[in-house]
């Protein structure tokens, strides 16, 4: 039982290190850029809640790479 959890832990590990990392508020430039870096991150974040939800790793590479 005990390894099972460990397994567990190593698989939530991994899926927070695949998780997309917010954009500092000094990388958006402010201009209205479309898209802009927060659209792509939050873009990119729901597809890793997808992913990870459903435990479908190739749901992170998107549909352009299908």
């Amino acid at each position: 039982m005990m390894g099972e959890r460990e397994e567990d832990d190593d698989t939530e590990e991994a899926w927070l290190q695949l998780r997309p990392m917010e954009p500092l508020p000094s990388q958006c430039c402010g201009s209205g850029c479309s898209p802009c870096v927060f659209d792509l991150y939050h873009r990119d974040l729901a597809r890793w809640e997808a992913a990870r939800a459903s435990k479908d790793r190739s749901l992170l590479r998107g549909p352009e790479s299908q």
